[in-house]
């Protein structure tokens, strides 16, 4: 009898497996192996956004932004951007918040810019208000890194605008109100 993959091809029933197994991993803090298992479903299939967007996600567990930055751009490079529209703003996300990560505001910014893009139809994608939140506090983040802090405070009204109950838009307000008051006492 021939052996049956519910349907997929050999392939993408073993590139699945694999993900399924780091995801197991993975939720028991074995970044390192969920990694490796990972890495055994690109070897079945190179092109797995969903492979590459975990892999991402465990690298930066364990701290290896440049990385994780690697796989989520890989992550969005494969992935669907009109059919699977969450994941390309999902990939992106981390992409920026990655660049955030290694001190790298600038590139942080370009990449939270195209979920604001109306061809990135971030209003669908990223749950709406919520999501253009979360991106319009991510690049207030990034400006407070760059010590731009008037686009900062700009960027956190903005993000309120989208999310006014929002606690760490607030917070991360604060802080550049906070940063401003010691500079202008010094």
């Amino acid at each position: 009898l021939p052996i049956s993959y519910g349907g997929l091809s050999k392939k993408d029933y073993f590139s699945k497996t694999w993900v399924e197994i780091g995801d197991v991993a993975a939720k028991n803090g074995n970044f390192k192996v969920a990694i490796e298992d990972y890495q055994k479903a690109l070897s079945y299939n190179p092109k797995m956004a969903e492979a590459y967007f975990k892999m991402g996600r465990a690298y930066d567990s364990l701290g290896n932004h440049e990385a994780a930055l690697s796989a989520f751009q890989s992550a969005a490079s494969y992935v669907n951007r009109k059919k699977d529209s969450r994941d390309y703003y999902n990939a992106n996300y981390e992409i920026g918040v990655e660049y955030q990560q290694l001190n790298r505001y600038d590139q942080a910014l370009v990449a939270f810019q195209i979920l604001l893009e109306p061809q990135a139809d971030a209003k669908a994608v990223a749950d709406g208000r919520s999501g253009l939140a979360v991106t319009w506090n991510s690049m207030g983040i990034a400006e407070k890194g760059r010590q731009d802090y008037q686009k900062a405070i700009s960027d956190y009204r903005k993000a309120l605008e989208y999310d006014a109950r929002s606690a760490a838009t607030y917070f991360n307000l604060g802080l550049v109100y906070g940063i401003q008051i010691g500079r202008a006492h010094v």
